[in-house]
């Protein structure tokens, strides 16, 4: 599997996760409860950093920051989704366990 391929992955599964997440935060009126699993840096603008770190030459970062999303808020991806990251993960060596 090339870069390219590896850099699709991501960024389809990042598309999901980023809107999951944007119907929790409107759930919450783009306000969190202080130290709940939405009060974390980094989950706003998830799918934003995930392609910045891809556009860097980043993709274990932006896999592992897509990882981190997923597993920090327990959104429900799909199965799809999930198989994209374990392609992704897989094709770079790292271990995932979601």
């Amino acid at each position: 599997m090339n870069l390219q391929q590896i850099h699709k992955y991501i960024e389809q599964a990042a598309d999901e996760a980023q809107r999951l997440l944007d119907v929790e935060f409107a759930k919450c009126n783009n306000q969190p409860s202080p130290g709940s699993a939405l009060d974390q840096a980094g989950l706003r603008d998830g799918k934003k950093i995930v392609v910045d770190y891809l556009c860097h030459g980043e993709p274990g970062i932006a896999l592992e920051h897509l990882i981190y999303i997923v597993q920090e808020t327990s959104i429900a991806i799909s199965e799809e989704t999930r198989n994209h990251i374990r392609i992704a993960a897989s094709a770079m060596q790292m271990k995932v366990s979601l």
